[in-house]
């Protein structure tokens, strides 16, 4: 007997296909009766694909053992899903995600299939899985052999392609709550019941109470119509090729599918082999795996999007992001052209020495123009000999100046220079 299965169908809020859960009902009524009452579950098995073609079933505890680089993992999504595991029962939700995480991180697994047969399971744990899968770094292709219906399908929609055998059941895209009054049942039989509610909880529990008067339209629009929201807005965004048809809870064969709910008809085989035949898988499978923003930065940044959306064939734009593109294109160069680099300005030259004017020299006191003339004289004696040399002036003009000025001539230097020493020495 699973006692939190049978709870939750009492009571919990379900994404599950109604034809399904109706199934448990003679358990429920069994448990509810005190009888014993068992639930068959598939086993939880996985298998392994390797490239040697051996296929190997090992237990999920040393599958890692059994696997050889570049294998496919398969995993089972199967039965009625709830987040935790159950005793005695089936895996729940979240240590299947924990499985998904392993294979994900083994350098040994190129890809994971996931085996769906399922109606659909709780609320809870059902987000959190889909979110796992959608964010592996590895290729995931969700096969349906039977049914992937309201969770499930939430499920595979994560997934990067659907492929499904033809008879397959997809859809019950929907939430609904299984309620149970067994109170008038109780009631009869001796049974009281008394609820009392602190004055400061006015409102606590009233949403069931109205459920259990046969109110539902609070429960309604407060519980099921928020869930129901936050599931068609993930399908849409894993599968925008879903219509809102496909949304309301009918459910359809697989072969009716193709091209928006699943991606193609195909064995476990197909699946198996799409994930081999894929050299990069995560860029070119058609549930739109989203590339990273960075590769086309200036892109999304011009369109305002966080990363362009890919499909097999490629990435699709629609009118309003197209136009935008357009319009930025209309104002760059044409063709090849490139703008020219702005020139760097060149460096302003050092400006040019002034002449001197040999023919207006400048205007010297009448004792230093004798000393001037005289250190002419001994300058071209000088240049016409052997190089440099000393000589000695007195200054006879200036009988008040005894001591002589040794000065050295230069003939590398112009003569004004020569006079300039002369100057210095002597004004």
């Amino acid at each position: 007997m699973n006692f939190q299965l049978i709870s939750a169908l009492v009571r919990g809020v379900w994404l599950i296909d109604s034809d399904i859960a109706e199934n448990y009902y003679p358990a429920v009524s069994l448990l509810l009766s005190g009888q014993p009452a068992e639930f068959d579950f598939p086993e939880f098995q996985l298998k392994i694909y390797n490239p040697s073609g051996r296929t190997d079933v090992p237990s999920t505890s040393d599958y890692a053992d059994h696997v050889e680089p570049g294998a496919v993992v398969s995993i089972p999504i199967k039965g009625a899903l709830m987040k935790e595991d159950q005793m005695c029962g089936p895996v729940g939700m979240k240590t299947i995600g924990e499985i998904i995480q392993q294979a994900d991180n083994n350098p040994d697994i190129k890809g994971l299939v996931l085996n769906i047969d399922s109606p659909g399971g709780t609320v809870d744990g059902t987000r959190r899985l889909a979110d796992i899968i959608k964010n592996t770094k590895k290729p995931t292709v969700a096969y349906v052999d039977g049914m992937a219906a309201s969770a499930a399908y939430w499920i595979a929609s994560a997934a990067d392609s659907i492929v499904a055998e033809p008879r397959s059941t997809i859809g019950s895209v929907g939430v609904m709550l299984s309620f149970a009054d067994m109170q008038p049942a109780l009631e009869r039989e001796g049974v009281k019941f008394h609820q009392i509610v602190s004055n400061l909880s006015p409102d606590k529990n009233s949403l069931i109470e109205q459920v259990r008067a046969g109110n539902y339209e609070e429960y309604r629009k407060n519980v099921l119509d928020p869930l129901a929201t936050d599931f068609k807005n993930s399908l849409i965004k894993n599968r925008p090729q879903i219509t809102p048809e496909q949304m309301t809870g009918k459910t359809w064969y697989a072969d009716d599918l193709v091209g928006t709910m699943i991606d193609r008809i195909g064995t476990i085989e197909d699946a198996v082999n799409l994930i081999n035949n894929q050299p990069e898988p995560k860029l070119t499978f058609n549930n739109k795996k989203q590339l990273k923003m960075a590769q086309f930065e200036n892109l999304n940044r011009l369109l305002n999007i966080e990363s362009i959306e890919m499909e097999d064939e490629g990435a699709y734009l629609n009118l309003e992001q197209l136009e935008a593109i357009n319009a930025a294109l209309s104002t760059a160069p044409a063709g090849n052209d490139k703008p020219e680099p702005t020139p760097k300005p060149e460096p302003a030259p050092a400006p040019a020495p002034e002449p001197v004017d040999m023919t207006n020299p400048p205007e010297f006191s009448e004792p230093a123009m004798q000393i001037i003339n005289d250190l002419r004289a001994r300058l071209e004696a000088v240049e016409n000999g052997a190089g440099a040399t000393s000589a000695s002036v007195a200054p006879s003009a200036d009988p008040g100046k005894q001591n002589a000025v040794k000065l050295a001539s230069d003939p590398k230097a112009s003569f004004w220079e020569n006079v300039n020493k002369v100057k210095e020495a002597y004004l």
